[in-house]
């Protein structure tokens, strides 16, 4: 072996493999169009998961709640969104210095490790319910508007 060796041919010839004169042909043995055909279903379904997903977790209301703490999830049926997070879709258990939360239809864990529920957020106290999920507050804690319209978010009171 030198530094100007092709190891892809030093290994086609060790394993005695020859490279097929038409790829289409090769394909079509192994049910190339076939493959081609459900991988791209399957990417049509997963695009549109995340659409839906995009449109509970991030563009409708949410309630952010802050990061830190510790908890329970289970990360079968992640779906990440680029750019934003993960969507963890089995229960979910948080608590943290803010309170304590859990969810059952889904919690969006952003990239920076805060997490967002969908909306509507009801009220009552220091519990915070909507689809799927509860918060309670914890003292020394409040729910504020969000940074945008119909948002709300867990932010430590002043003192």
């Amino acid at each position: 072996m030198r530094s100007d060796s092709d190891l892809g041919q030093m290994l086609m010839a060790a394993l005695n493999v020859t490279p097929v004169a038409n790829a289409v042909e090769a394909s079509a043995r192994y049910g190339g169009m076939e493959l081609r055909a459900a991988e791209q279903t399957r990417a049509e379904r997963q695009r549109a998961v995340v659409l839906e997903l995009q449109k509970r977790f991030v563009d409708g209301p949410v309630l952010l709640v802050p990061s830190g703490g510790g908890g329970t999830f289970n990360a079968v049926g992640a779906t990440p969104i680029p750019g934003v997070g993960t969507v963890y879709v089995l229960p979910y258990r948080q608590r943290g210095e803010w309170g304590t939360l859990e969810a059952m239809n889904g919690v969006l864990i952003n990239d920076d490790g805060t997490r967002r529920l969908p909306g509507p957020v009801r009220i009552d106290g220091a519990t915070l319910t909507g689809d799927g999920w509860t918060v309670t507050v914890a003292p020394g804690w409040t729910v504020r508007s969000g940074p945008r319209f119909g948002d709300y978010q867990i932010i430590r009171t002043r003192q």
